[in-house]
């Protein structure tokens, strides 16, 4: 008797595996960080943890830099837990999500786009259109660190009616976490080779004036890490936590310990 569970299981696994073909074609070096972080704390305290019900929760160190409300913590842990299953790059892959056409980014890691949620214009919290991930040295496992969100023509609302602003910010002499939110670049091209790869590229990279690919007068961006804490602001571009975490190997589970 035909096992079509077994055929079924290779064949997503065959096309996982093409799918990330763009990071396989680059060197091990060009997967990871070039430059060292550090953080004067245990690298636990650096994800997010999970409460007794699994459920994630913000990390720790951000209760040291913002004054949070109760509003703030349901939606950063909405836009986490919706994308939980993410965790595992396979399930990533297999909802549409592909390679982006680079290596690691500094402080940022390796990106995966949807192109669909790319090209749409559209700003939804439950459904990132970029997930950051840091790579195991050597082996194909991966883990997921920030939630990416880009948008056309407008800025959207902040988080959705997230109580954030300067005002949340704590001082002090460690905390100078940034509250800025949303950011823009003029001119971007999206260029998408199905099952395969998406390029996002600025006026300078973009290949062929954009042939076959969208144009976005402007693009809005949003960076997020409710998923590792970033002493740069949880809406900062770049994570100098990211190339730590790189560096230093020591991934963990998603679900820390309940706290």
């Amino acid at each position: 008797m035909i096992n079509l569970t077994a055929i079924l299981v290779v064949f997503f696994a065959a096309h996982a595996n093409a799918q990330l073909e763009a990071w396989r074609a680059l060197s091990e070096d060009d997967l990871h960080s070039k430059t060292f972080g550090s953080w004067p704390g245990k690298i636990g305290e650096l994800f997010a943890p999970c409460d007794k019900g699994g459920k994630l929760t913000l990390a720790r160190p951000y209760a040291n830099d913002y004054n949070l409300t109760k509003r703030d913590h349901d939606i950063f842990e909405r836009g986490m837990n919706s994308v939980k299953r993410y965790a595992n790059i396979q399930a990533a892959l297999k909802d549409g999500y592909l390679p982006v056409k680079r290596g690691f980014v500094p402080s940022v890691g390796l990106m995966m786009a949807h192109p669909d949620l790319v090209r749409d214009g559209a700003y939804n919290l439950d459904r990132p259109d970029i997930i950051s991930y840091v790579k195991k040295r050597g082996a194909a496992q991966f883990r997921m660190v920030g939630l990416i969100y880009v948008a056309g023509k407008s800025r959207p609302p902040d988080m959705m009616n997230v109580d954030f602003s300067e005002k949340s910010r704590k001082e002090g002499i460690r905390n100078k976490a940034s509250t800025e939110t949303w950011d823009y670049e003029d001119e971007i091209c999206v260029i998408v080779e199905p099952g395969k790869t998406v390029g996002i590229y600025n006026p300078s990279e973009t290949p062929h004036n954009c042939k076959g690919g969208a144009k976005f007068p402007r693009m809005w961006r949003l960076y997020t890490w409710p998923l590792l804490y970033n002493p740069n602001g949880i809406f900062a571009e770049q994570n100098p936590m990211v190339d730590f975490l790189d560096r230093a190997q020591k991934f963990g589970p998603l679900c820390q310990k309940p706290r």
